[in-house]
């Protein structure tokens, strides 16, 4: 595990540098929304997965479950994908989520996402070792049309410029994120670094329930009309118009300067 993390820091290391910093700006916020999550719910819960990562499949009932608790007034939970290059379909997985995703507009996607976890036997680097792309391909189609997404349609979208490109982008969002492994968790854009792929229901209510009842910040709703934004500060939310040219630069080089620090660090532990 410390040997693949260390890999995908690497990896992420030279994106980031090879890319000068400015990672592209998609046209709307990257990730995937469950159950039509409310923008002004007070708690945002951001949820980084590999479709082929068996820790993922954990994880992600769990945190299925916890978003179907709170409703999507209280919480909003948004999937991103991060496929990590150690696992051979994960990119693969990927694109098919986001033909679902454009094919259906959105409404099986989640149900994608839980088929492909439901089949990761089958998708796993041993499983597939002496496949060819076309036939894991094959075996992704099956499962599109196992709920419902016609077979023709998604071997269109799956192989796409536009499906390819969605998949880059949100990896490399992610990598701005400072997202180095799978499963990673954010609540309200802050990084749990406590939380692991385990956590039951339980635990995760203890930590939403202590945010939904400190009062020490009002969270207000609708346009914000007649309050000052200094005084009664509401969260920041990097999706914005307003903000999204100038946090977006800040934050790239912000990320790129974090992942070369924590790059070298990891290196010289492994030498030392």
């Amino acid at each position: 595990m410390a040997q693949c993390r260390v890999v995908q820091m690497a990896v992420v290391f030279m994106v980031m540098t090879l890319a000068g910093g400015q990672v592209p700006i998609p046209p709307r916020h990257a990730g995937f929304v469950y159950r039509c999550g409310h923008n002004n719910a007070p708690i945002h819960f951001d949820l980084y997965i590999d479709l082929t990562c068996s820790d993922s499949l954990v994880a992600f009932p769990t945190v299925r479950k916890v978003a179907d608790h709170y409703g999507p007034d209280k919480l909003r939970l948004t999937t991103f994908l991060f496929a990590l290059p150690y696992h051979r379909n994960a990119y693969a997985t990927t694109k098919g989520a986001h033909a679902v995703d454009i094919i259906t507009r959105g409404n099986l996607t989640y149900t994608w996402f839980a088929t492909v976890f439901n089949n990761i036997a089958s998708l796993t680097d041993s499983a597939t070792r002496n496949l060819t792309d076309i036939d894991v391909l094959n075996r992704l189609v099956s499962l599109a049309s196992a709920i419902g997404v016609p077979d023709v349609q998604f071997r269109q979208q799956i192989v796409s410029n536009l499906v390819s490109s969605l998949a880059r982008n949100g990896w490399k969002y992610a990598c701005t994120r400072s997202v180095a492994e799978t499963p990673s968790f954010f609540i309200n854009g802050v990084a749990v670094r406590d939380a692991q792929s385990t956590w039951t229901e339980q635990q995760w209510h203890q930590l939403i329930d202590s945010l939904l009842t400190d009062t020490a910040y009002q969270i207000y709703s609708g346009d914000c009309e007649g309050l000052n934004p200094i005084v009664n500060p509401t969260r920041y939310e990097p999706h914005r118009a307003d903000h999204l040219s100038a946090a977006h630069t800040v934050q790239s080089s912000f990320a790129t300067s974090v992942l070369s620090f924590v790059f070298i660090a990891h290196i010289i532990i492994i030498v030392s």
